[in-house]
């Protein structure tokens, strides 16, 4: 696939995880089908390197050409004029030591090489990476984890309403939607088998990126990332976990979160205290 000039509006994310998959799934009202292919090929012992495609579309019924799963995406919807909404992804899993996993992902949405990835509006991406380290400076019963996300303006649109990466007015990929960023680290520790102890911390900010909102002409080829009023929020939270019987949990968390520029609202600011209770069974 040339990726110098993929012509794929759209989005969501991939895996890291092994093997090959396909599915659909017609989400109807309207008739809508969404594919994916996913594979990963295992470079080293702890190297490990992945690629996907998916299509989405509408208001017709099922495409034979999307299901042959040896037909590229990308290829496919070439030859289905350019009215459907496609994209691809790679990924990335790597572990140096026995107890440290790094992993990164990038997402391609309309992309060309011979334009500036930072400015020009038509080079859609994003772009995750993180880290998973245990038993980090030798604590015992540790965890440590970070991870960072950025989405770029218009990811995810597409000018065909009924192709915008969505299901029931909710985004298919990021949970952040285009024009936005995102800081998450956590640290937990298991004090005894029974309970577990967890901190985390998370910085998020948005700009006035709308995934139902594609790129007019009149918007001018470049983009800004963050444009605009950007809404800026952190958070921290604290969080017990205890094992009442086997399979028998009870947890109790507090996050704290400030947020300025509410709802990209100039000089607004908003503070949230939640607790939460739970019981569950694992089973």
């Amino acid at each position: 696939v040339d990726v110098s000039d993929v012509d794929a509006d759209g989005g969501g994310g991939g895996g890291g995880g092994g093997g090959g998959g396909f599915f659909f799934s017609d989400t109807a009202t309207p008739e809508i089908y969404t594919l994916s292919l996913h594979d990963a090929l295992p470079i080293f012992p702890n190297l490990i390197f992945g690629g996907y495609e998916t299509v989405i579309y509408g208001n017709r019924g099922l495409e034979l050409i999307y299901v042959n799963p040896l037909m590229p995406y990308h290829i496919a919807e070439h030859y289905q004029q350019d009215k459907d909404n496609n994209t691809m992804g790679f990924d990335i899993v790597y572990r140096p030591v026995n107890n440290l996993k790094i992993y990164s992902e990038l997402f391609l949405d309309d992309f060309n090489s011979s334009k500036n990835p930072f400015t020009y509006y038509g080079n859609k991406w994003a772009f995750l990476s993180g880290m998973h380290y245990t038993d980090p400076f030798n604590l015992p019963d540790t965890d440590f984890r970070a991870e960072y996300t950025r989405i770029e303006p218009y990811v995810y649109t597409h000018t065909i309403p009924i192709n915008t990466y969505t299901n029931y007015n909710r985004t298919l990929g990021h949970w952040l939607g285009p024009d936005a960023d995102y800081f998450f680290s956590e640290i937990s520790h298991r004090h005894s088998r029974y309970l577990k102890i967890t901190a985390s911390f998370e910085n998020r900010r948005r700009g006035k990126g709308d995934i139902n909102k594609p790129h007019k002409p009149e918007d001018g080829e470049e983009k800004t990332f963050l444009a605009g009023i950007v809404e800026k929020e952190q958070a921290v939270r604290l969080g017990f976990e205890y094992e009442i019987k086997r399979d028998v949990y009870f947890s109790l968390s507090y996050r704290y979160s400030g947020i300025n520029n509410y709802k990209r609202k100039e000089g607004i600011e908003k503070n949230n205290n939640a607790v939460n209770l739970m019981f569950w069974l694992n089973w």
